[in-house]
């Protein structure tokens, strides 16, 4: 067997084949065209049968070489970022999804109002009807602010929880809300029952209802209100007379603050477990003269 080059056309082919070149063969069969030439030449060179009747791949010619249309650049780019994509948006997707449902739910975040005392209270040795210099020897001078109401009211603010109020340079009314600071043994934060004990030493307490009669709800498992402010009020109130003094006292109970249950945007100040009881606790002391004639107490009584 040998490979053989038609003079004619230049072909190679197989020597063994009875045909001979195929261009010249399709050239005496009346076939001219050059196409069915190279598919002729393509079928005879597919294989070789030698003289043993087996039939073996043709040798390749040097320089033939197959070609191959496979996906191009921007299609293998296009595909290997769709996979990325898929194996990285799933799991991102799966991870949003539980972190919306974890933040939808109410959280609780514990807060106590009014705050835990720490330390001693520091007694506060200023009564109604005092100079409001005794008050500056104690808690410092202070300059003056007109009254939001009030023209005839002058306020001396030491914090936002501790306000002094003077007419006509006398003490009128004195207001604490602030737990390190004590007044005749009231503090900001004590109990009920500790408040009402306190309060008896200076005059028989009587008590109001709730101005606020606010209805709570239940979130996240607590027992809630809308905000701290939202919360009831109860005023318990002594009067105190000559020769003891000549004021009243004031103290408003809410029930004490556990924290607060947040919901989204919103909030919510949370008092206690749900059947459990609100504990009560002093969150403002106030007290006021009656000696003196004031826009909250009308005329002096004594």
């Amino acid at each position: 067997m040998a490979i053989v080059r038609c003079r004619t056309h230049k072909i190679p082919y197989n020597d063994l084949n009875p045909r001979g070149c195929p261009a010249c063969a399709q050239e005496k069969s009346g076939r001219h065209s050059r196409a069915a030439a190279m598919r002729e030449l393509a079928r005879a060179s597919q294989s070789v049968t030698t003289r043993s009747g087996v039939t073996t791949p043709a040798p390749a010619l040097r320089g033939a070489r197959d070609t191959f249309e496979g996906p191009g650049l921007l299609s293998r780019a296009v595909g290997f970022l769709r996979e990325r994509f898929l194996l990285v948006a799933v799991p991102a997707v799966a991870v949003l999804v539980f972190v919306v449902v974890v933040a939808a739910r109410p959280r609780f975040s514990e807060q106590l109002n009014p705050p835990p005392l720490s330390g001693t209270a520091r007694p506060l040795s200023v009564s109604p009807n005092q100079p409001v210099q005794v008050a500056f020897s104690m808690l410092g001078q202070q300059a003056a602010r007109p009254h939001r109401k009030y023209r005839s009211v002058q306020v001396y603010s030491y914090g936002t929880d501790l306000v002094i109020e003077t007419i006509n340079n006398l003490i009128y009314k004195i207001s604490l809300a602030i737990p390190n600071r004590s007044w005749n043994g009231l503090r900001v934060g004590m109990s009920e029952q500790q408040a009402k004990g306190s309060l008896a030493i200076l005059g028989n307490p009587t008590e109001r209802g709730p101005t606020v009669p606010t209805r709570p709800d239940t979130l996240g498992g607590y027992v809630v209100f809308r905000s701290l402010d939202a919360r009831p009020t109860r005023t318990v109130e002594a009067r105190v007379r000559p020769p003891n003094g000549c004021y009243d006292v004031r103290l408003s109970l809410k029930p004490r603050a556990l924290g607060f249950v947040f919901s989204g945007t919103r909030k919510y100040a949370a008092v206690a477990k749900p059947g459990d009881p609100m504990s009560w606790v002093v969150a403002k002391i106030e007290v006021l003269s009656r000696r003196i004639r004031g826009p909250e107490t009308g005329p002096p009584v004594c």
